[in-house]
Order: C-alpha cells, then sequence, then structure tokens
C-alpha cells in the first residue's frame, strides 16, 4: 500500500506567500538603510567629540598663558620669591603645553594653517618668556633702570596684545570646525526625513499589488456567491456556475448548490404539512369558543366576591387603625387616609374649634392643595358654620378652583359634606370635611355606611383629644420638675463653684455681719489665723489673738478693723509682719470694706482680705541687691574707662603706657558688653523669644574650641580627657559654647589660688557626661538649693572680691532646660566644686532604602508622612540639613527619595543638603521634590529626578509626584541649561569636576548628561 501527502491550496497560503515576500524586501531596505545611517552618525559624533577635545585644549592654552603672565605680574608687583615660583611653574607648563600643541598640529598634514599659527605662537611664546626672564634677572639684581624697565614693558606688551589675537584666531578656527560639524549633522538630520517617505511609498505600492491580487482571487467570487445567497434568503432557488477552483472558493460553491437541492426538497414536504395543520385549526376554534363563554361566566363572578372581600380589608383596617395612638398628629396621619379609601372619598380636612384662640384650626388636609392648609380661621361662613350650629351632616356641590381641576383639568365641580365632631356632651368639638370630585353622590347604602364609619371616627378622635390633653399635662409637670431640679443643682453648682474659687485662692477672703460676727473664713484665712472653726467668732476676739505675733510701726490688726466696723472709714489697707518661733517672718496685706448682704438675709457686712505679700518681699530683696550689683558692676568698668579716657585725653603718655591703658580700656568694654549681653540673653530666655538651630553638633569638637579659646587668658592650665572619636549632641551650636564658656569661666574665676581646671568627656548608658572641675574655693552647702537662681552670689568676702552678676549659672540652666538635659554639681574630692553636664547622645541615623522627609514644621511633616506611608516603603524624618548631610556622609545606603523644605533648623538651609547630595559619588541620582514657600531660584529647572514644590500644596498631588519620581530607574541626572552655549558649558562643569558624557543641541536648550571624572564609562 502505497501512501501519499499532497498540500491542499488555500486562498490563506497564497496571500500569506505574497505578504511574506513583499514584507521580507522591505525589511531588507530598512535593514541596510538603519547601517548606513548609524555610520553615518558615529562617524559625526566621533568628529564632534575631537573638535570640542581640541576647542577645550585650545582654551586651557589661552587660560594657562593668562595665569603665567598674571603670576609673573604679581612677582613684579610684590618682588616675593613665593611668587617667583609660581611664575617659574607656571612659565614649564606653558612650555610644555606649545610644545605639544605645535607636535600635534605639525604631523597632521590636514592642519597647516593651524600649524601655522602654532608656530608663530611658540616663537612669540620664547620672546616673551625671554623678556619676563630678563626682567626677573633684572629685578633679582636690581640692575635695570627706570627706562630700560619701561622700554621692556612695552616690547612684552607689544608680544602679548599679539599673542592674545593670535590665540583667539587660533580659538575662532576651533569654534568654526566645531559649527561646521553641527551643520554637518543638522543637514544629515534633515535627510533623514526622506527615508519615512520612501519606506511609505514602498509599503504603498506592496498595499497596492495585495489588492489588487486580492480584488481578483478572492473578492470577485465572494461577490458572485454573496448575491447568490441574498437570493436565495429572498426566497429564490439559483444554482451557482461551477468555478473548478480547489479552494475554500470552490468548496463553499459546491456546499451552496448542494444547500440549494435541500431547501426544493424541503419547501415541498412543509406545503404537505401545511395542509394538514390548517385542518386541525378550524377544530380548535370551535372549542375555544365554548370554553371563553364559561370563562366569562366564571370572571364576573369572581369579580362581585373580590369587592366584597376588599371592602370587608378596608372596613377592617380602618377599624384598626382608630386606636392605638399616643400623638393626635399620627393618628389623623393614619386614620383620615383609611376613613377616606372607606368611603371612597378624593379629599379630607379634619377642622378643630379651639376656644383659647377664639377660631378654628384646619389640623389636617389630605388631597387638597397644599400651599393653603393648615390655617387658623378666626371666623366661618356657610355650610361650615352651619354644621356647628345645627350638629348634623350637611352637602353641598361647589365648582372647582384652578389648583382642584387637576392635571388633564378633567374635574370640573365637586360635592362636599360637612360632618360634625361631637364629645360626649354632644357639643361640638369641630368638622369632618369630605370632598368628591367629579361625580354625584353614593348610593344609599353607601351613604348609610359612610355615616356609621364617621361617627366611629368622630369618637376616636375625641378620645384621642383626651389623651393629648393628658400628655401635654404629664409633659408640662415633667417639665416643671426639671426646671426645679436644674434650678437647684445651678444653685448648687454655684455654691461649690464660688466656695471653690474663695477657697482656692491665695488670699484669705472673711466675711462678717454688722456685729461682727464671721459668717465665712476661706481656708487661707483659717491658716493665718491659726483655726479651724472661725464661723460665728468675735472677729475682734480673733484679731487679739493674733496681735501677739503681729508686728507693725503703727497700731495694731484690732485697731484697724475697728475703724471699719465703727464705721470711722470706708476703707482699710494695712500692712503687717508675722513672726513665728520655727519658720521665718511672713508678710501680709490686709484690705477691708462694707458690703450690701441683702441676698444673705443681712442688711450691711463687712469683707476682709488678707494677702501673702512674702515672695514680694523676697523679689523685691533681690531686686535691691540686684540693683547694687548691677550699680556695681556698670561703675567699676565705666569708671575704669573713664579714668583711662581721661588720662589718654589730658595728658601726654609714653607709646607703652598709652598701649597698656587702650587693652585695660577694651579689657573692661568686653567685661561690660558680657553683662549688658547676659542681661539681655536672660531675659530672651524667659520671655521665649530665644530662638534656636538645632542640629548635630560634635560636643568633643566645642569642648576643643572653648578650651583653646580660654587658653593663655589665664594662669590656669585645662586639662582635656576626651574619648575616641566624634561624641554627638542634637544641639544648638552657639548656645552649646555658651554654656561651656560660663562654666569654664565659673571655674577659672572661683579658683583663683589654684593652677589648673579638669574638663572630662565621657559616654554613659545613651548619654553624654561633660564634667567641668576646679580646685577653688567650693560651694557653702546652705548656697546649693539657690545656686540656679538668678542674680544669686554666694555671700561671702572671698567672693564677693570676684565680679559677677549671679546670671551665668541661671543661663546655663535655662538652655539645657530647652535641651531637655540636666546640670547638677558635687563637691571635689578635697576642695572645690564639679560641675556635670548630661545630654543625650545623638547616633547618626540610616537614610538608606528609605524615603527622607526634611522638614521642620512638625504638623506638616506628620501629614506628608501618614500620606507617603500608604505607599508602605520605609519613612524617616528629620528636621535638619546638618542631620540630613551626616546620614549622607554615614554610607549607609542610597536614599529611595528625598523631599526637602529650603527653610530648616541649624544653619543650613535644604538647599546645602542637596548641593551635598548632588557632588555624593554614589547618591547623586537619587530623586528629589523641593517644597517651599520660596520662588524657585534663577537658573534653576525642573528634570526627570527633581521637582520643585511650592507650598501650600494638596498631599495627594504630593503623593502622585513621589510614586513618579520613584518609578524612574534613570542612573545619572540630567541637567538642563537655557541658552545657547555649548562650549561654555562643557568648560563650567569641568571646572566643577564634571564630565559630559552626552550632549544634546535642542531649539530651546541644550541638554547634558553628566558624570563625575572619577565615574568609569
Amino acid at each position: 500500500m502505497t501512501f501519499f501527502w499532497k498540500k491542499q491550496p488555500s486562498i490563506a497560503n497564497r496571500m500569506s506567500g505574497f505578504i511574506f515576500g513583499s514584507i521580507l524586501i522591505l525589511a531588507v531596505f530598512v535593514i541596510v538603510a538603519s547601517q548606513l545611517i548609524n555610520q553615518k552618525f558615529t562617524s559625526i559624533d566621533r568628529k564632534m567629540e575631537q573638535k570640542m577635545q581640541e576647542k577645550t585644549d585650545m582654551q586651557n592654552v589661552s587660560e594657562q598663558f593668562q595665569q603665567t603672565v598674571i603670576a609673573f605680574r604679581a612677582y613684579v608687583v610684590l618682588d616675593n620669591r613665593d611668587k617667583l615660583a609660581d611664575y617659574q611653574k607656571e612659565q614649564a607648563t606653558m612650555d610644555e603645553m606649545f610644545k605639544e600643541m605645535n607636535a600635534t598640529l605639525a604631523s597632521d598634514p590636514s592642519k597647516k594653517e593651524k600649524a601655522a599659527l602654532a608656530a608663530k605662537l611658540l616663537t612669540q611664546w620664547q620672546q616673551y618668556a625671554l623678556l619676563m626672564q630678563d626682567s626677573a634677572k633684572a629685578k633679582q639684581e636690581h640692575t635695570q633702570t627706570a627706562a630700560e624697565e619701561k622700554a621692556i614693558t612695552e616690547k612684552r606688551t607689544v608680544i602679548y596684545n599679539q599673542m592674545i589675537k593670535d590665540l583667539n584666531l587660533l580659538t575662532g578656527i576651533y569654534t568654526k570646525e566645531v559649527s561646521d560639524v553641527l551643520a554637518e549633522k543638522k543637514t544629515f538630520d534633515q535627510g533623514l526625513v526622506f527615508i519615512p517617505i520612501i519606506m511609505l511609498i514602498g509599503s504603498a505600492a506592496t498595499g497596492w499589488l495585495l489588492i489588487g491580487y486580492t480584488r481578483k482571487w478572492v473578492l470577485a467570487p465572494v461577490l458572485k456567491i454573496e448575491e447568490t445567497v441574498r437570493r436565495i434568503a429572498g426566497g429564490e432557488y439559483v444554482f451557482l456556475d461551477e468555478l473548478k477552483r480547489e479552494d475554500e472558493l470552490g468548496r463553499l460553491q459546491q456546499g451552496i448548490n448542494a444547500m440549494t437541492t435541500a431547501l426544493t426538497q424541503r419547501r415541498d414536504d412543509l406545503e404537505q404539512t401545511n395542509k394538514e395543520l390548517l385542518y386541525q385549526r378550524d377544530m380548535l376554534e370551535a372549542q375555544n369558543e365554548e370554553i371563553l363563554a364559561q370563562q366569562v361566566e366564571q370572571h364576573e363572578t369572581l369579580e362581585k366576591l373580590t369587592e366584597r372581600e376588599n371592602e370587608l380589608a378596608t372596613l377592617s383596617s380602618y377599624l384598626g387603625k382608630l386606636s392605638g395612638y399616643t400623638d393626635l398628629p399620627v393618628f389623623l396621619e393614619n386614620a383620615v387616609p383609611a376613613l377616606l379609601d372607606a368611603t371612597r372619598q378624593d379629599a379630607a380636612i379634619v377642622v378643630r374649634h379651639d376656644p383659647d384662640d377664639s377660631g378654628c384650626q384646619i389640623i389636617y388636609s389630605i388631597g387638597y392643595p397644599q400651599n393653603q392648609y393648615p390655617r387658623l380661621e378666626r371666623e366661618l361662613y356657610g355650610p361650615a358654620s352651619r354644621v356647628f350650629a345645627e350638629k348634623r351632616p350637611i352637602s353641598t356641590r361647589r365648582t372647582l378652583s384652578p389648583g382642584e381641576q387637576g392635571l388633564h383639568n378633567g374635574y370640573t365641580s365637586a360635592v362636599d359634606q360637612y360632618f360634625p365632631l361631637l364629645n360626649d356632651k354632644q357639643e361640638a368639638m369641630g368638622f369632618l370635611l369630605l370632598t368628591t370630585y367629579g361625580t354625584d353622590l353614593r348610593d344609599e347604602k353607601q351613604q348609610r355606611i359612610a355615616h356609621d364609619l364617621i361617627k366611629q371616627f368622630s369618637l376616636a378622635f375625641y378620645a384621642q383629644l383626651i389623651n393629648e390633653e393628658r400628655k401635654k399635662q404629664a409633659i408640662a409637670l415633667t417639665d416643671l420638675h426639671a426646671e426645679v431640679l436644674q434650678e437647684k443643682h445651678a444653685i448648687s453648682v454655684q455654691r461649690n463653684l464660688i466656695t471653690s474659687i474663695l477657697e482656692s485662692t491665695r488670699e484669705g477672703i472673711l466675711l462678717c455681719n454688722q456685729r461682727g460676727e464671721v459668717v465665712f473664713a476661706s481656708r487661707q484665712m483659717r491658716a493665718n489665723f491659726g483655726r479651724k472653726d472661725m464661723v460665728d467668732k468675735q472677729l475682734l476676739d480673733l484679731c487679739r489673738q493674733l496681735d501677739t505675733k503681729l508686728s507693725r510701726e503703727s497700731g495694731t490688726l484690732c485697731e484697724v478693723i475697728e475703724l471699719l466696723l465703727h464705721e470711722a472709714t470706708d476703707f482699710v489697707n494695712e500692712r503687717f509682719m508675722l513672726r513665728k518661733e520655727s519658720d521665718a517672718p511672713r508678710h501680709f496685706e490686709v484690705y477691708g470694706r462694707p458690703v450690701t448682704l441683702e441676698q444673705a438675709g443681712m442688711d450691711k457686712g463687712f469683707l476682709f482680705v488678707i494677702r501673702d505679700r512674702t515672695e514680694e518681699e523676697k523679689i523685691d530683696e533681690l531686686k535691691n541687691e540686684f540693683v547694687s550689683i548691677v550699680s556695681h558692676e556698670l561703675r567699676t568698668p565705666l569708671a575704669t574707662i573713664l579714668g583711662f579716657m581721661e588720662i589718654l585725653l589730658n595728658r601726654d603718655v609714653q607709646a607703652d603706657k598709652q598701649k597698656k591703658y587702650m587693652q585695660t580700656i577694651f579689657k573692661e568694654a568686653n567685661r561690660l558688653s558680657t553683662l549688658i549681653n547676659d542681661f539681655l540673653d536672660l531675659q530672651r530666655m524667659e520671655s521665649g523669644r530665644q530662638v534656636y538651630h538645632f542640629a548635630p553638633v560634635d560636643l568633643r569638637m566645642v569642648v576643643e574650641e572653648v578650651a583653646e579659646q580660654w587658653r593663655g587668658k589665664q594662669s590656669h592650665a585645662i586639662h582635656l580627657e576626651l574619648p575616641d572619636g566624634p561624641a554627638y549632641v542634637y544641639a544648638d551650636h552657639d548656645r552649646l559654647t555658651q554654656v561651656l564658656h560660663n562654666l569654664v569661666s565659673n571655674a577659672l574665676k572661683y579658683s583663683p589660688a589654684a593652677d589648673c581646671i579638669d574638663i572630662r568627656l565621657r559616654r554613659g548608658e545613651g548619654q553624654l557626661l561633660l564634667e567641668i572641675q576646679d580646685y577653688g574655693l567650693g560651694i557653702p552647702a546652705d548656697s546649693m538649693d539657690k545656686l540656679f537662681t538668678k542674680f544669686f552670689r554666694v555671700d561671702n568676702s572671698d567672693r564677693r572680691q570676684i565680679g559677677g552678676t549671679g546670671l551665668g549659672l541661671a543661663i546655663v540652666k535655662e538652655i539645657l532646660d530647652v535641651h531637655k538635659g540636666k546640670i547638677r554639681f558635687r563637691p571635689g574630692p578635697e576642695q572645690g566644686s564639679i560641675f556635670t553636664i548630661e545630654l543625650k547622645e545623638y547616633i547618626p541615623r540610616s537614610i538608606g532604602g528609605k524615603i527622607l522627609i526634611l522638614e521642620d514644621d512638625d504638623s506638616l511633616a506628620r501629614l506628608m508622612y501618614e500620606t507617603i506611608e500608604k505607599l508602605e516603603l520605609p519613612i524617616i524624618l528629620m528636621k535638619s540639613a546638618e542631620e540630613a548631610a551626616m546620614a549622607l556622609e554615614s554610607e549607609q545606603g542610597q536614599p529611595l527619595l528625598c523631599i526637602v523644605d529650603i527653610q530648616l533648623e541649624g544653619a543650613q538651609s535644604g538647599w546645602d543638603f542637596i548641593a551635598k547630595l548632588n557632588r555624593h559619588p554614589d547618591y547623586h541620582s537619587t530623586p528629589v521634590i523641593v517644597t517651599t514657600v520660596l520662588e524657585p531660584p534663577v537658573g534653576y529647572h525642573e528634570t526627570e529626578k527633581a521637582k520643585y514644590v511650592k507650598k501650600p500644596f494638596a498631599v495627594e498631588w504630593l503623593l502622585q509626584v513621589v510614586m513618579h519620581l520613584l518609578k524612574q530607574n534613570q542612573p545619572k541626572p540630567h541637567l538642563i541649561f537655557p541658552f545657547q552655549n555649548e562650549a561654555a558649558i562643557t568648560m563650567s562643569l569641568m571646572e566643577q569636576g564634571i564630565h559630559v558624557a552626552d550632549l544634546k543641541v535642542k531649539e530651546d536648550i541644550i541638554e547634558v548628561d553628566v558624570k563625575k571624572v572619577d565615574e568609569p564609562d
């Protein structure tokens, strides 16, 4: 048995072969064109890089020439050996550069013009160098006359001007070559426009051939088949001509002909079946007529039963809605609509007679225009008035108003029925108005049922009114009871509040009646008198007991109070001093005046207030002492300054004494300035106006700086014990330096007989401990609790000889409190004192792999943190540029993104941090978002890695910017310069240590891709 396979011909195979061949030809053309274009681009780029390098070398030669001339002129003017060495070094460099340039140009035959200029420049430089050497030699030997020097100078000037002109000419040649390369590149770029046109023409030709092939071999047979199928669908039985094709269209033609044959056979079968169905239809129609007659009869019976059932359900629902309500409006909202359904009425109004208002109130309406009800009617007319008088139903017909004619304006008249609402005494409480639109009254049976239903409504309405009245009375009683309780509570609260206020005041308050009996005495007043119970006691008796302990220049407390009680005066104000055996003396001030006490059941009384002035007396004592200290401290340097100034002004003083006097004046002026600065610093700190700039500070370095500043100013040696490496704290550098200066100054001043002080810095558990130890006078035990008090100085003759205001340690304490630090002291092992400062050690935090938010506003920083937290990335908050820069220098990893405010804590701004970030060899590509209220600086432009967001801003928009920057993955930053001078840009970047990797010249700007000089290609 032999098996063989033959490929079935198909339209798809033919079309695929034709399309594949066309695309293959077009692809070969595109690849060849791309290779040629790429080779051209590479050639132009190499030429551009070569020309730019030559131009840069030429500019370096020109700059080196200028530097050599400047170095020579500096030597000639200053006559300094260092300048001579600089000049000789620059001249040697210039010689090498000229020789290298001539050798390079001479080796290239295509650069004859530039080689000639270079040779000319070399000759001129040799002449100029020879003149400079002659001048330098003559300068050293001092053998040159002014005329000779002038002549040589003029020769140098002529050669210098000619060299500058030739250098500029040679630089212009290089600049023109760069421009020519740029023009060649531009011309080539313009020629690239025709490549897509050629490709488009080739594509169009391929498409035209494909369309022609498709129309002949596919569309024409398909249209003929489509026409045949349309005719078959219209009821014709048509056969297609034989196509004699073995592809899909041939097989489709055979299938359509087979289908036409099958349809013809099926049509004959359907005609026979249709005749049989017509006969069966006639038989079924006769049976259907009999069934319909039976259904009509059953439907009429069902309608009557349903109508009766609905009436019973409506009545049952109506009766159920007449009871069980606590509020009248709820009763009406349920009962009246149910009544309308039961009586088949269209609208209803419930009117209640209100004897208090002498009128009738429409309390509920349904089915009428809503803008007319409810309302109060003072007087009724017509049927409304008659129903109250006759107490029977009244019916009337009326023409409808425009508002009641319905949406279709189909109603013209209505029937109104007025039904009285009677109470248990058959008195009219109001009436019920029912309205029927467009029809006459219902039959007699329906009228009788309606009257019965309305009577039931009247009884239910009366019962609801009684419940409503009882409810109002209950509510009124509840409100009255609540008001009584509230008033009672308010009185109790007010009494307790007044008592609490009087009991909590520092002043003692006492109230007595006209007879001198105590009515009220506050806690402080009882403490002043030393009595637990003073009410109902005679005030004068209590005062006599207290007079034995009081001290006053004239009179006693009893005498003062008697003057007021006997109405000899209407106001008293006296001061007393209370002395106790165990306590220090206390100072008091007594106020008294008559008061009216009608609400307390008394016609008149007297109010006394005793105020404790002990602290004020202490403050006055300190103030007097401060004035004395300040007067002494200010007078002493001023007297010294004025005395020596008088000597200098009125006498002839030798130069050495004059200098000594001036030094003394300068020293005393500094002392006076320090005193005034201490006053101002303490005042700013206490008022909260002192500004602190917090940043990481190396405490070890601060100690070394302060110690270095004090060395040599006193006879003491300063011994330092410091740990290895930096010791950081988060602090204000200037204020921390001020603390150390104050403590070191005290240590030196109060150890006059000692020869050294010790400063030790060591680490504790997360803390830095700084100790300043002196070997001087020490601190008495009774003065230790007051040592950090303002203006306090130890009262001792040895210490009084040492100047000071008593403010230094108070300032130290204020500064350390702001830094959340501690200061303590203890006596030395043998003599002197040891002051210890305790500050929390700052450990640089890592920003590697995190989003850095550099913002000093806590609220805004927290808001940005909570918004960006949605990205589920680590976030770190910092407040100062110094802290962020320290984290950057710790080399713990690159941050994901930096959000930087410009105005920050510390001395540095956000721009300083951004500059350090851009100069970092590894992290300079970190995306940055600048957030500030300031306008962007001149020359700043946003890039793909740097965005400028001006405050205030929407945090959701900031989140979108953050997400956009995090998606960028460009390893190098891009700079955009808004001016068209690529040579100047390249030179400027090279001066900053940045190498130009790529330079793209566009219509308005130049885009530069840069890298560090030490970055590998």
